[in-house]
């Protein structure tokens, strides 16, 4: 289902897009899986007028907004105004969020097997729970996984995830 603004809504988002820089109200703008028709246009207007695209990579990289940002920009037909060397970054960026989006997944196969052979009940929260929140072709950039664990069991985590990062190279944080 596609969003549909009410006319004060509408108002409501022309007016916050307008109190930002151009490069924050891109990066603002993508920040969703569907863009309603105002936001459609504010994409255009502000893709269409000055911008520092070099900031734009930088801050969308920051917040991990890249995938979403190449994901909007070539729906609404507007990649060809990204210039080459700032498309190269957002490519490259792209491809290293899919790669880390492998190793991740890798990870949390053999996390969650070390887990349920230890017989410790977990929660996956955030990290991978969300992708499908996002459009098919746009990876949820993640930098770690992050697992809810019963406190009694927390000692058994520990050394079970522990024991499965190893193996494969994994960083382990507690």
């Amino acid at each position: 289902m596609k969003p549909v603004p009410s006319e004060n809504g509408e108002k409501a988002v022309v007016e916050a897009a307008g109190r930002l820089p151009p490069e924050d109200r891109l990066l603002w703008l993508v920040c969703r899986a569907e863009l309603d028709a105002v936001r459609r246009r504010l994409l255009r207007e502000t893709v269409d007028g000055a911008l520092a695209w070099d900031r734009v990579i930088d801050k969308g990289r920051y917040h991990r907004l890249l995938d979403l940002l190449h994901h909007h920009l070539h729906r609404c037909g507007h990649l060809g105004a990204v210039p080459a060397v700032e498309r190269a970054r957002l490519d490259e960026s792209r491809a290293q969020a899919r790669g880390m989006q492998s190793r991740l997944d890798a990870a949390l196969a053999h996390c969650t097997t070390a887990l349920e052979a230890a017989s410790v009940e977990y929660v996956i929260v955030k990290g991978p729970t969300l992708q499908v929140l996002y459009p098919d072709d746009v990876v949820r950039a993640a930098g770690d996984l992050d697992f809810l664990v019963h406190e009694e069991d927390l000692g058994a985590a520990t050394a079970a995830v522990g024991r499965a990062v190893e193996e494969e190279h994994f960083l382990l944080r507690l």
